[in-house]
């Protein structure tokens, strides 16, 4: 956070004590609802792994995910009081006094020369507690949101480093949008494309017959090994390697979840239509927006307990991806809302979807040896020929980062014209 973006709190939130500003209302209320909501489930899923830890008999669950679940959900409740706090600072007409000294303090956290250490410090000291015989209540989690939040932290300070960010009020709403609404909208649109496939499978199993017994067999089966999840896998593994289920497969994950995913991620930007952002605001929104988003989804996959390390180690690539392609999407949008480029918002739009997809068929890919491929695939060699790319598309994606901020930094207003 720069000088320029310290001393940010705009005049205009001062200044309207009388009138009653309704984005800040929505702001406050809605933060201060997903905070109840999501500390409420925390409370929750830590009370439900407690009684499974003193009493094993009730329940079958596994206690880690349940722990790790709840460290993140609520390190998530507690990053969305900021924005409630300065929405409600702005309602009664109080803006933060202590905005400067908070920016200064940000900006000395930010640096990447504390961060860096900081973050290979956490994820060993993850490494060391995933691997002691610490109970699971007490070990893991207590590092878990650490090991998780700094590299989102690290990878969005470079992309917003130096450009202007608005209010502190208006970034963290930005973020707790990306962090909440985000994932809320991409979620239920993804139920609703996996409910229509759903839909169309039945109907095309209901006029095959055939095929309709046969899965009713292999669902007994399964039932039968319902205590034996790698016995169940290998009954089903064949079905998955039909090149019609790996089609359907790959065009939902590699195709239609990035278009959902990227429409929906930066919806920080989206509800700061109307502002006339500078292409350089854009790009900060997003990627603020994108960061929100990438915690999220990390704290998400990240809380199975198992290969915790790689688990975390990998997801930092995914973090990455977030934060660019959103930011990507936020600086379109702003030279579409500010300078009517339209088609370049369309351009820009399709290649942050393209770069997602390029990623989750790629991440798909390493999945390959796990299903009956044909004798002229070697699957583990395809496996790791994805996996490389994965590593190759996550360096390219920090040097785009890196570059259009240097770039807006230098002009913000390089690429409008």
């Amino acid at each position: 956070m720069e000088q320029s973006e310290i001393h940010s709190y705009p005049a205009i939130e001062r200044s309207s004590q009388t009138a009653l500003h309704w984005p800040s209302v929505f702001q406050f209320g809605l933060s201060l609802l997903a905070f109840i909501t999501l500390f409420t489930f925390s409370v929750s899923l830590a009370a439900l792994g407690l009684m499974q830890v003193f009493n094993p008999a009730i329940f079958i669950y596994d206690t880690a995910p349940i722990f790790l679940m709840s460290a993140g959900t609520a390190l998530s409740s507690f990053l969305l009081l900021p924005s409630a706090w300065y929405a409600l600072l702005r309602l009664i007409g109080r803006p933060s006094a202590v905005a400067g000294r908070l920016g200064l303090f940000a900006r000395r956290l930010t640096r990447p020369a504390v961060l860096v250490p900081l973050i290979v410090l956490v994820v060993l000291l993850g490494d060391f507690v995933s691997r002691s015989d610490l109970p699971d209540w007490l070990g893991l989690p207590l590092v878990h949101g650490l090991a998780v939040g700094l590299p989102v932290l690290l990878l969005a300070y470079l992309g917003w480093r130096g450009l202007p960010t608005g209010s502190l009020q208006r970034s963290w709403g930005v973020f707790a949008s990306g962090l909440v609404l985000g994932p809320a909208l991409t979620l239920a649109a993804e139920l609703v494309a996996i409910l229509v496939l759903v839909f169309l499978g039945i109907l095309y199993i209901s006029l095959r017959p055939d095929l309709a017994q046969e899965m009713m067999v292999l669902g007994e089966q399964i039932e039968q090994f319902r205590g034996a999840p790698d016995q169940a896998l290998s009954l089903i593994t064949p079905y998955l390697s039909q090149p019609a289920v790996i089609f359907v497969v790959f065009s939902f994950t590699a195709g239609l979840v990035p278009l959902i995913e990227e429409l929906f991620k930066p919806v920080g930007v989206w509800l700061l239509v109307g502002r006339r952002l500078t292409p350089a605001e854009g790009f900060s929104a997003g990627v603020i927006s994108g960061a929100g988003f990438a915690l999220f989804e990390n704290l998400a996959f990240t809380s199975t307990g198992a290969e915790w390390t790689s688990s975390v180690t990998l997801r930092m690539g995914t973090g990455l991806l977030h934060i660019l392609t959103a930011g990507l999407t936020g600086w379109a949008l702003a030279l579409a809302w500010s300078h009517r480029r339209y088609l370049r918002l369309v351009v820009i739009f399709f290649c942050a979807v393209l770069l997602h997809s390029i990623w989750n068929g790629l991440a798909l890919v390493t999945a390959a040896s796990i299903l009956t491929l044909p004798r002229w695939i070697d699957g583990p060699a395809l496996a790791n020929l994805a996996a490389g790319g994965l590593v190759l598309i996550t360096f390219i994606s920090l040097a785009i980062l890196l570059g259009l901020n240097r770039a807006l930094r230098k002009d913000e207003n390089l690429f409008s014209t």
